[in-house]
């Protein structure tokens, strides 16, 4: 289905977002105890993935399949994992507030707060990099990748952040 939408539109990537997945505890037969024990399932089901590298089935998991005996990590993580552990840690104690408007539907920048600080997680899912402003902001904030690492600090320029989308999220940290 998503070929025929490429090829009805002549582009080459139809995005996908998929902001609902695993198991709602309103279903039927369902609550929040047995949701919790579903999504732990789906967890250890990924982890227990088999290891042929022509079996796309085998690679849902957070880690690699391969047990290493004596490391710490006993599992090598993936990319995956450290995007987890990104957003968990960049975002722990916050609560989503806001998807700003700015340009583009195409073009992602949610607001997280805690007391009187306010954390951005910015992406696009246009094929290509984009630029868009973010008014009303005097800090300068640090940049934070989708899988952890370190990315030059941004500050604003007349009241605004210039910030660069791509197709990965970033986190942007207000620098105290």
């Amino acid at each position: 289905m998503i070929r025929s939408y490429d090829s009805d539109t002549g582009q080459r990537q139809v995005p996908i977002i998929s902001s609902e997945w695993g198991y709602s505890d309103t279903w039927s037969r369902l609550n929040e105890e047995s949701q919790a024990v579903m999504l732990t399932r789906e967890f250890l089901t990924n982890v227990a993935d088999g290891n042929d590298p022509n079996e796309p089935e085998d690679h849902f998991g957070l880690v690699r399949n391969a047990y290493r005996s004596g490391q710490t990590p006993a599992y090598d993580p993936k990319p995956a994992y450290f995007a987890t552990q990104t957003l968990t840690k960049v975002l722990s104690g916050y609560r989503f507030q806001e998807r700003l408007k700015v340009g583009s539907a195409d073009d992602y920048v949610l607001v997280f707060v805690k007391d009187s600080e306010r954390r951005f997680v910015t992406w696009t899912t246009s094929p290509v990099a984009r630029h868009v402003m973010i008014e009303n902001l005097a800090a300068q904030y640090s940049v934070v990748t989708a899988t952890g690492e370190s990315a030059a600090g941004i500050g604003p320029t007349s009241g605004a952040l210039n910030v660069e989308l791509t197709s990965a999220p970033k986190y942007l940290i207000p620098i105290h």
